[in-house]
């Protein structure tokens, strides 16, 4: 691929001009091995497995805070004990949603990593 740009890129200075109807022959572009609109469709693709994944994973979010505002509401029903314990819901939930996202993301990284290698591998495979 870098050596294909590299002769674009003399070809281009030769004064001659791109080649019209030549694949791989236009100034400074690299050859690519999918076009770009696959790539974007692999992109998308993925982030949805990614995020449908991340999703998928119980979480399981446990503090000692949300258990003491808990066992304070449930004997004294008050605005200051409701108030802290929405607090700490809010801590729960944030947390909860801080998790899926780094999940989000390792699933991510993850499928694009295999997609690639099973792409390069196919490509090695069938080019030998």
């Amino acid at each position: 691929m870098r050596w294909r740009f590299i002769a674009n890129l003399k070809h281009a200075d030769s004064g001659n001009g791109p080649k019209k109807g030549v694949p791989g022959h236009c100034y400074g572009t690299i050859d690519a091995s999918t076009p770009m609109p696959i790539q974007l469709r692999r992109i998308a693709i993925t982030a949805a497995l990614a995020v449908l994944i991340a999703i998928s994973i119980p979480v399981f979010v446990h503090h000692r805070d949300f258990d003491v505002a808990v066992y304070r509401w449930t004997h004294d029903q008050n605005a200051e004990n409701a108030e802290v314990l929405q607090r700490e819901m809010t801590n729960n939930r944030r947390s909860v949603l801080r998790f899926e996202f780094g999940a989000g993301c390792v699933v991510f990284l993850l499928l694009n990593t295999g997609w690639f290698l099973v792409n390069r591998l196919k490509r090695r495979v069938s080019h030998p």
